[in-house]
């Protein structure tokens, strides 16, 4: 029972990774970002000051 319930819990593990790394990868592959024109007005500096407080301007890596 033990070895059962072990190996449930570890596909658990490995179904909630898999699904994490998915969700984080299509995340950042559509266009746009947080701060769109169509709903927030921003200038071009507070929106860069926005990018640059949340560290929206730098790469994943």
């Amino acid at each position: 029972m033990a070895r059962y319930l072990l190996g449930r819990f570890a596909g658990i593990l490995i179904v909630f990774f898999i699904v994490s790394v998915v969700v984080f990868l299509l995340m950042h592959a559509i266009p746009g970002g947080p701060y769109n024109e169509d709903k927030v007005p921003l200038s071009p500096e507070a929106k860069a000051n926005y990018m640059r407080k949340y560290g929206l301007d730098r790469p994943l890596v």
